[in-house]
């Protein structure tokens, strides 16, 4: 698979990512608003306005609660969910809990309550952090709620007084891309030679050179040693790097300055 394959593949990832949100979403704020009017069903729609609340406090809280207000009623919320949603789910399955099952057959009873806990849990706390996935593919952020539950109210990341609350947000989202994107950039300095103070003076063909033999050895320790320091690698540093004689070391870097692997 080439990358505008994976590319593509991972595009319609995201897609049916969407339409799972949407579907799940939809599950929740209808067994939410039935579990709030299993009573009084002629309140189901006071119900239907308090799950379209929630679900709005439990996508704020995931952002990363900044106070403790918002932490104490993301979790309310979380709970509200859980707690109508399992009302609504036994309300449509017509799940039997009663003593009597648990006595008589509690296999059915255990199975039962997984199938009710297990709905409940995920079409309440699922969706969110798969819509972040389904928005941003790469972000490595916290966006769900056991991040932000194991985070707790994270209140060393409020804004600084004075700052601009009008791009805190987007900077607190692009802050992790960052990150990693430095990390790469240190990553690619180590390895490719990008971090010498000034450009490596010789050129050498490495095709024509069999990576088994001393000359391999000796040209890789010395670029690398100029690539890290920007000066010539010392023929007794060579020497102890690469395993090679001393007399080679000296007959290949002779060979080197005067352009003969180039």
């Amino acid at each position: 698979m080439n990358i505008q394959q994976q590319e593509n593949y991972v595009k319609f990832l995201r897609f049916c990512a969407f339409v799972v949100v949407l579907f799940l979403w939809g599950l929740s704020v209808w067994w939410s608003s039935d579990g709030f009017s299993v009573r009084r069903p002629d309140l189901q729609w006071v119900g239907l306005g308090l799950a379209l609340s929630v679900t709005v406090a439990q996508l704020v809280f995931n952002r990363g609660a900044i106070n403790p207000t918002l932490f104490i009623v993301g979790i309310a919320a979380y709970v509200y969910g859980i707690g109508t949603n399992m009302a609504g789910i036994n309300s449509a399955l017509k799940i039997d809990l009663s003593i009597e099952l648990w006595r008589n057959f509690p296999l059915e009873a255990f199975t039962d309550s997984l199938i009710l806990i297990g709905l409940s849990l995920v079409v309440e706390i699922f969706p969110e952090s798969l819509l972040l996935w389904a928005i941003y593919p790469a972000l490595k952020s916290p966006g769900d709620f056991i991040s932000t539950l194991l985070g707790g109210m994270n209140l060393e990341n409020r804004p600084q007084k004075g700052s601009n609350m009008s791009n805190y947000g987007t900077q607190n989202l692009e802050y992790p891309l960052k990150q990693n994107q430095t990390f790469a950039n240190e990553q690619n300095k180590r390895f490719n030679g990008t971090k010498q103070t000034k450009q490596y003076p010789y050129r050498i063909n490495w095709r024509n050179i069999d990576q088994n033999t001393n000359i391999f050895k000796v040209l890789q320790c010395h670029k690398e040693y100029w690539n890290k320091t920007g000066r010539e690698c010392p023929n007794k540093t060579l020497t102890r790097n690469s395993g090679v004689s001393k007399g080679q070391v000296s007959q290949i870097i002779t060979k080197l300055k005067s352009n003969g692997f180039s």
